[in-house]
């Protein structure tokens, strides 16, 4: 069995910018109070920088750890297997397509268990690519989904499909409302919004560039190390959990 690159070295060792225009629904959490790890029996809560359910701060989700709320992509198998997501373009627009493509292949070429393709493959989960105009360029939002809610409560759960979706003007030159600078912002929300499908929260004061996960962020078209998280899963500080302690990687 071949395995992927990721894998190897495991074994070896919603930019969302709805925060300019208000929330009406239950979307992404904006504004996150970062917190200290929980201790809840012999189960730390996973602070993973940060991961849904954040509702209050400190209520972090996990797939697998005892006690934690739940947050996961049902295709998750257990211990260092690894998340594949498939996008599905609904969006019929060249230059949205390409700056997906952009932010999809820097998640996939990043460490962690994470992989992000156009390409169906076995045990893989959706995310739907979708215009909607009434949000204000740039900028966009995620939707996490299960039977029956769309987007769940607290945008997490056992997630078996998500949604992103974006402005048509994203493609085009925008003055970035965190600096004042013009440019293309389209990849930089793409991979923003595509770290709440896998289950990041927001990690940052707005405009602060702490991570990708920042809201505003202005720096990265992909993940951070902190977005990913230490190796192994969990064992880093408060609030530096990452995917990997969402999908105890190893």
């Amino acid at each position: 069995m071949v395995i992927p690159a990721k894998s190897l070295v495991q074994r070896l060792c919603t930019l969302s910018l709805r925060f300019w225009r208000p929330a009406t629904t239950v979307l992404v959490i904006e504004a996150i109070a970062l917190s200290t790890i929980a201790v809840v029996g012999t189960a730390r809560i996973a602070s993973a920088g940060d991961t849904y359910p954040n509702n209050p701060p400190g209520n972090y989700g996990d797939c697998w750890q005892p006690l934690t709320p739940t947050m996961c992509r049902t295709t998750w198998t257990g211990r260092g297997s690894s998340i594949w997501m498939r996008l599905i373009d609904q969006m019929n627009d060249t230059g949205l397509l390409n700056a997906a493509t952009a932010a999809c292949n820097n998640w996939n070429n990043a460490p962690g268990p994470q992989f992000c393709s156009w390409t169906a493959r076995a045990n893989d989960t959706w995310t739907y690519m979708k215009v909607d105009n009434g949000i204000s360029a740039p900028g966009g939002r995620a939707w996490n989904c299960i039977n029956g809610a769309c987007p769940t409560s607290n945008n997490a759960g056992n997630i078996q499909w998500s949604e992103i979706y974006v402005p048509t003007g994203n493609r085009d030159q925008q003055i970035h409302p965190c600096t004042g600078v013009s440019g293309n912002w389209a990849a930089f929300v793409f991979a923003h919004e595509l770290g709440h499908a896998y289950g990041l929260d927001h990690h940052g004061a707005s405009c602060s560039n702490t991570t990708l996960m920042s809201p505003g962020s202005t720096l990265w078209q992909g993940p951070t190390d902190i977005d990913i998280g230490p190796f192994p899963g969990c064992s880093g500080a408060a609030g530096t959990g990452g995917l990997r302690c969402i999908y105890q990687s190893t």
